[in-house]
Formats: C-alpha cells, structure tokens, sequence
C-alpha cells in the first residue's frame, strides 16, 4: 500500500471510531461502556456551571412557607377529618412540589443524580395540578361533579407521574401544554364552583390558571430571560408559579376552608 493509501486508511478509520463514539455518547453510553443519562435540550453540560445564582433559592424559602400554610389550614380545619385530609393533601403537594425543586435546582448533581431529580421534578408538577383540585372539588362540588373532577385530575396525575418517572421524553413546549390542558380541567365544573363560591374568589380562581399557563408559556419560550447569570428566565417561571400558588391558597383559606360541604 503506498503512503497516500495508508494516511486515506487511517483517516477513515479515525472517521468511523469518531461517529461510533458520538453515537454511543447520544445513547448515553461511555467511553469505558457505563451508562450515563444522555444529555438533553433542556439540561446540556454547560447548565450546572452557568445556571443562575439564584435558581432555587426561590422555591426553597417557598417550601418553607407553604410548608406552615399547609399545617395551619390541617390545624384550621380540626373536627372536620374529611376536610382535614384534603387540606393536608394540598398543603403536602405543594409543598413536596417547591422543595424537590428547590432541591434540584440549588445543588450542583452528578449527570445521574441530576436525571433522577429532573424526573421527579417535572412529576411533581402533576401532582400539585391534582393536589391543588382536592380541597375545591372536594369540599365545594358534589355528586357525579365531585368524582368526576378528583377522577380526572388524580387519574390525569398518575398517567403524567408514571410518564415523567419512566423517563419518556417530551419536547419543551409538548410537556407545557400537557401541564395546562390539565390544569383547566376545572373549566368543565366552573357552573357549580360559581353557584358555591363568591365571584373574588372566582377571580382567584382564575388569575391562578391564568399565571400558571403563562408560566407555562414563558417555561416553553424560555423568554424573557432579564439577567441570566443571576436572575433568568427559570426564576421568572418559578416567581410566576408562586404568584399561582398563593392566588389558590388565598381561595382555600378564605373560601373554601369556612364552606359548607355540600
């Protein structure tokens, strides 16, 4: 073979071991043959170092607070344990929410630790959805519209729980609208929540929803994103979505808490 053959050989050679080694690093597969979490749009190497100083922060001094809101309407709610139990299932969502999250966000994870996380996070959202439902649906609907609305919604949960644990992996803005479409389920029951509650607590109602799925919205679009080494667009989705929690909350604890459960 002459010296040209020979440098076109090991040229070739060099090309097939360099896209055989992309290939096995997209299916998450080093270089030494273990498995590592293979990198995504929304998570790339570069994240853990360049995240915002405060992505976190936010929702851990949340969890704190939502953590003692939701003891004080189980403590507000005492003699009455059906309603007691759907309170403490709301303030337990919640608050599970706004601490994995805070805890995913602060701490800078392994590659596997961080997949894990990131899983429990994004299931954690369908779980606060349901959990949020619970003590409306429950303490103010009734009959088929109570089932019917905590069916759907915990039904709703499980599939999006099972979904994110399971890792099935959903675009940006497919998860965002999964997120919405299922947090307005309450629209189909908003003739009786109207005839049980008063219109401010309606307005909530819907200020909630609507910060929610423009959280959403902004969680999708990554914008506006005002100083990214500090201060970026996943803080503003995490403010919005605190802004939605207590609109609800403040529907709970003034509405919904002191209602008669019909």
């Amino acid at each position: 073979m002459t010296a040209r053959g020979q440098r076109t050989s090991r040229r070739s050679r060099g090309a097939y071991r360099g896209s055989r080694s992309r290939s096995r690093l997209a299916k998450g597969i080093t270089a030494k043959g273990d498995f590592r979490p293979p990198l995504t749009e929304e998570h790339p190497a570069s994240v853990t170092s360049a995240r915002p100083l405060l992505r976190g922060y936010i929702h851990a001094g949340a969890a704190l607070v939502a953590a003692l809101g939701g003891t004080y309407l189980v403590v507000l709610s005492k003699g009455d344990w059906p309603r007691q139990l759907s309170m403490l299932v709301y303030g337990a969502g919640l608050t599970l929410l706004l601490a994995v999250s805070a805890i995913y966000h602060v701490h800078t994870w392994t590659p596997a630790r961080r997949a894990i996380l990131r899983r429990v996070d994004h299931a954690n959202i369908f779980v606060l959805i349901a959990a949020t439902y619970t003590p409306l649906a429950f303490n103010v609907l009734s009959g088929w519209w109570r089932v019917g609305i905590l069916g759907a919604a915990w039904g709703a949960a499980l599939v999006g729980v099972g979904a994110a644990v399971a890792g099935v992996q959903l675009r940006r803005r497919v998860r965002a609208g999964l997120y919405v479409g299922v947090g307005w389920i309450a629209l189909a029951a908003l003739g009786q929540i109207s005839a049980a509650l008063p219109w401010p607590a309606i307005g909530l109602l819907i200020a909630g929803g609507v910060l929610y799925s423009a959280g959403a919205l902004l969680y999708a679009r990554r914008w506006p994103d005002p100083w990214p080494r500090v201060f970026g667009y996943h803080e503003v989705f995490h403010l919005l979505t605190i802004a939605a929690a207590v609109a609800f909350y403040v529907v709970v604890l003034v509405y919904v808490l002191p209602a008669p459960r019909p």
